[in-house]
């Protein structure tokens, strides 16, 4: 139970006086908490004092003083990423996220723990300049990782000696702001503009889109790549499948693997997202239309790249009318036709860049992280997710 903060009690109407007195052979100490007009709300007097706890990284604090009423002091003033939490008899009552200085009063019947953990919400968590190795040397198209978040690929579609996948490494994994050019390349092969790719989960295959206007569309195909060593590009070798999928969609932005193999799903230029079904699990020449497709247009007009939560229950939608990533939420896994969108869970990339290209998701059902590259001059990968805890926080507890 908690007092105060939020609560029905107006904090004008309480005065809260502290008095210690000598009982027996020790201090004690006596805390009284009346109303404006001198009426004993509560009296106590207990021997545990105050204790204090200073948080520096993630961890929990269990106080020697575990029920009865307590007065709970935090202050966050040097906390700058993350939150505190108050669990009260193993349940949330309070969560700071914003620095300031806060005391509660607490009443738990069996016990109190106070926590530094991750923040509230998805925000900007770190970004590597592509810029600084000049590869890609131009626009980005395609943001990719994998081997357990060890590695990063970055497709690059700006000229002719420019259309090639480029592979980075990443220590700690997933961590973008680390990336480091391997100086590992996959020459495209096919003689059309590289769109979006996607790996299998095991780095056994990978498969890409391409796109080729002025080539009157002859190369406007889905094509696999089996390399043979899982995850190294440069040992892609040649197409083992291809897909022609113009008679289905016009353009296309990426081509992203989905419900375990048995289908791939691409995204038109006119904001079409559409459905492949697979006669063999991820094998692109057994690509079947589905005819199933979903308009994003009325979401955003201006498609740039998709991608999905590992159990197909979410898609996210990248576009730049409006610079957002836009969460898509599926009532059946995998089914395009029963997506809904909600505003309240789009997140607005446009302080970063006004020109988004290529996402990326953890492999979480909901993604630890979110990537999103950047195809204009700013030459930069962005990662975004919940806040770490960082800083310092100090709290303490009196009875």
């Amino acid at each position: 139970m908690a007092f105060g903060g939020g609560g029905s009690s107006t904090p004008e109407t309480l005065s809260h006086t502290h008095n210690q007195t000598l009982a027996g052979d020790g201090g004690q100490l006596s805390q009284t908490l009346t109303d404006m007009n001198g009426v004993t709300l509560y009296s106590l007097i207990e021997g545990h004092g105050t204790q204090t706890n200073e948080f520096t990284t993630t961890s929990i604090w269990t106080p020697t003083a575990q029920t009865g009423i307590m007065e709970v002091l935090i202050d966050t003033t040097g906390m700058t990423g993350g939150s505190i939490q108050v669990l009260v008899d193993g349940v949330l009552a309070e969560q700071i996220t914003t620095q300031t200085s806060t005391t509660r009063l607490f009443d738990p019947a069996t016990s109190i723990t106070i926590q530094s953990t991750i923040g509230t919400g998805i925000g900007l968590v770190g970004s590597y300049d592509y810029g600084t190795a000049n590869v890609p040397a131009g626009a980005l198209v395609s943001v990719n990782l994998g081997d357990s978040g060890s590695k990063l690929y970055l497709a690059g579609n700006s000229g002719a000696d420019n259309q090639a996948i480029y592979q980075y490494a990443l220590s700690p994994a997933y961590t973008v702001s680390t990336a480091s050019y391997s100086s590992i390349t996959f020459p495209d092969p096919i003689s059309g503009d590289v769109r979006g790719m996607d790996w299998r989960d095991d780095g056994t295959t990978w498969v890409r889109a391409s796109d080729d206007g002025a080539g009157g569309g002859v190369n406007r195909k889905f094509a696999q790549f089996n390399p043979s060593s899982a995850w190294d590009i440069s040992t892609s070798g040649s197409i083992v499948g291809s897909f022609d999928f113009r008679p289905f969609q016009s353009g296309t932005k990426d081509c992203i693997w989905g419900n375990s193999g048995n289908q791939v799903t691409s995204l038109s230029d006119n904001a079409d997202l559409n459905t492949y079904d697979l006669g063999t699990a991820y094998t692109i020449s057994t690509a079947a239309d589905s005819a199933k497709d979903q308009s994003l247009s009325a979401i955003d007009n201006q498609p740039r790249s998709h991608a999905w939560n590992t159990d197909g229950t979410r898609c996210y939608y990248l576009g730049s009318q409006n610079d957002k990533v836009y969460r898509l939420d599926c009532s059946s896994a995998w089914d395009i036709t029963s997506m809904t969108h909600s505003a309240a869970n789009d997140l607005d990339v446009s302080t970063e860049t006004t020109s988004p290209y290529g996402i990326w998701l953890s492999p979480q059902v909901d993604p630890d992280f979110i990537y999103v590259g950047s195809s204009s001059s700013l030459y930069k990968v962005y990662q975004y997710g919940t806040p770490a805890f960082s800083g310092s926080v100090l709290a303490s507890v009196t009875q």
